[in-house]
C-alpha cells in the first residue's frame, strides 16, 4: 500500500491514495506524467537506499480548451530519492519524487507557447523482501 502527497507549483498539497504520477489542481483540471522508463540503483540491505530517473514522451492533461488552442503533451521527466528499512521479511520504504511535464500549446496549428508543470510526491509504502 502507497499514501502520497503531491505538491504542485503553487504550492497546493494534495493528498492521493497509491503513488501516483498525476497532479490536481483544484477540480478544474490535471496533469499526468503518462508511461515513464525508470533506471534506479538500490544499495543496502537492512538500510536500503535508491538513486533513480526516469523519462516519459507522452503526458496529458484534461485542461479545457476552445476550439482552435490546443494542449500536446511533449515530455515528462522525474528524479527520485528512495530509504528502507527492513523488519524480518518487511521493508518500510520512503520515497521522494520530483516530476516535470513539458507541453506545447497551439493556436490554430501554430505553436504559441512552451510551458512546464512540475510536482513533488512523497510516497510511503510497505514491502516484503526477498
Amino acid at each position: 500500500m502507497f499514501i502520497s502527497s503531491e505538491t504542485v507549483d503553487q504550492k497546493l498539497t494534495f493528498p492521493v491514495l497509491f503513488s501516483s504520477s498525476a497532479a490536481e489542481i483544484g477540480s478544474d483540471y490535471s496533469f499526468d506524467t503518462g508511461p515513464m522508463i525508470d533506471i534506479s540503483y538500490t544499495f543496502g540491505s537492512d538500510f536500503s537506499f535508491t538513486i533513480g530517473y526516469g523519462v516519459g514522451s507522452s503526458p496529458t492533461t484534461d485542461q479545457k480548451t476552445s476550439g482552435t488552442l490546443k494542449i500536446e503533451g511533449k515530455s515528462a521527466a522525474n528524479s527520485f530519492l528512495g530509504l528502507g528499512y527492513k523488519f524480518g521479511i518487511y521493508e518500510v520504504l520512503l520515497g521522494l519524487r520530483s516530476v516535470s511535464t513539458t507541453y506545447d500549446i497551439t493556436l490554430g496549428g501554430t505553436p504559441v507557447l512552451e510551458t512546464e508543470s512540475t510536482w513533488n510526491t512523497t510516497d510511503i509504502g510497505v514491502g516484503f523482501t526477498f
